[in-house]
């Protein structure tokens, strides 16, 4: 017997200020669409943005043939423009119609199986950047699960292209970080370690907490001077956050690695650093059997082929040059406190730095103490076995000197109240003991 499916579509659910229209696809096809043309108002700005909306029609129901399937194909795409005043929108919308439109003629005569590997592939491209860090069972820390979620629906929030582009261009497909986009990491990040603001790793079960912790997030960068990072597209967010996590910041000439010593008591893993056309850099830091932080440096690409040079704290040791092989630095710490690590590819720059970096005192920094290490370790400061463990051995220490007073206090005192017969009492001490 045939199960009989019907369909329906609910339709603009937001305020009425839309318009619906017939549009059609002039493709092999030829097929008809639905335009819905509206806009949507900014929370807590006057700006609003234009949406376009291009819908394929639905059957109102489908028949399915027992032991068989069926699959429809419905399609939508939906392009915007930038935040902007309402008086602007007017002029924006005929060439929001045409982007849609073109963008709709060009996707129809993909396969689905294409688009799905487009699409995998750009989340490849983007995940390919990242931040690791060594897992911790200290309560209410930090963990890679919440920093991955946290990062994905941050780069959902933003197009793959510029911010700049109205209209997502689809003859841009394909094109990677290198050749379609120019990433300006401007004093991007400026501020402490993002790591270390709770606001900003709140819990995102619904959607209006992802919205709220995604606009602090935005604008965290923004006001750090990532505002050319974040409108370079999704890549560029990628680099900001990567940058605000680690507080690595881009200055004219060089990048450095401004994170406190105190604060590098985990491992960590940041994947390739987009520092300037084609070169990606790779950063680690470990902690070695003594507890003390080391970090090591690695270029990951270089298209260029140019020479890159890094020097610890303070600069007074000769500039180090940089390979695909990592190279060790020690940490320092600086009076008054300074970077940990400079990376430049300007050689004579990082030789003067070290008559510019201003301190009374420069030593290798302390090793972090044990109960902190032991703390991310094993979720305790009581060592490598649960607290259980030791709450049991400190009960049956309790209970064994306990046992043994009952003895004692048999052995002297109980054995003579019981009998006055010498042969009774040297039975009942043998029976004691």
């Amino acid at each position: 017997m045939p199960l009989i499916l019907k369909l329906s579509r609910k339709g603009w659910r937001g305020k009425s200020n839309v318009k619906l229209q017939p549009m059609l696809i002039q493709n092999k096809d030829q097929r008809d669409y639905s335009l819905f043309v509206g806009h949507i108002e900014m929370p807590g700005s006057d700006q609003v943005i234009a949406v376009a909306i291009a819908f394929s029609e639905i059957p109102e129901s489908i028949e399915v043939n027992s032991h068989s399937q069926k699959t429809i194909l419905v399609q939508t795409f939906m392009n915007h423009t930038i935040p902007m005043s309402l008086t602007q929108i007017a002029a924006k919308v005929p060439e929001l119609k045409v982007a849609v439109r073109e963008t709709a003629k060009k996707v129809m005569d993909l396969s689905s199986e294409t688009l799905e590997r487009y699409h995998s592939e750009m989340w490849k491209d983007l995940w390919s950047s990242g931040f690791g860090i060594s897992y911790s069972k200290a309560p209410n820390t930090l963990n890679g699960d919440i920093i991955n979620a946290t990062i994905y629906y941050l780069l959902s929030q933003r197009n793959i292209f510029p911010v700049d582009k109205d209209v997502m261009n689809l003859s841009d497909l394909g094109h990677t970080i290198s050749n379609s986009l120019v990433l300006k990491a401007d004093r991007c990040y400026t501020g402490h370690s993002t790591l270390q603001a709770p606001n900003l790793w709140s819990k995102m079960d619904t959607l209006n907490d992802v919205n709220r912790v995604a606009s602090l997030w935005f604008l965290t960068l923004e006001k750090q001077g990532c505002h050319h990072l974040i409108n370079s597209g999704s890549h560029g967010v990628m680099q900001a956050i990567i940058l605000s996590m680690a507080s690595l910041q881009f200055t004219n000439h060089h990048l450095e690695f401004n994170t406190h010593p105190n604060e590098l008591h985990r491992n960590y893993y940041i994947r390739r650093i987009y520092y300037e056309n084609g070169v990606l850099i790779n950063i680690t830091v470990a902690l070695s059997e003594d507890n003390k932080a080391l970090i090591y440096v690695a270029l990951d690409k270089n298209t260029e082929d140019k020479d890159f040079y890094a020097c610890d704290a303070g600069c007074l040791d000769a500039p180090v040059s940089l390979s695909y092989i990592p190279k060790e630095f020690p940490v320092k710490q600086t009076d008054p406190l300074t970077a940990i690590l400079y990376i430049t590819s300007d050689k004579q720059h990082i030789e003067e730095l070290k008559h510019t970096i201003h301190v009374k005192e420069i030593n290798e920094a302390p090793a972090h103490e044990h109960e902190t290490i032991v703390l991310h370790k094993y979720g305790h400061s009581l060592g490598g076995l649960p607290a259980l463990f030791w709450v049991s051995i400190v009960f049956l220490i309790v209970i064994f000197h306990l046992f043994l007073g009952k003895l004692i206090y048999n052995e002297y005192c109980g054995g003579s109240s019981v009998s006055s017969v010498p042969y009774e009492r040297h039975r009942q001490g043998r029976y004691a003991m």
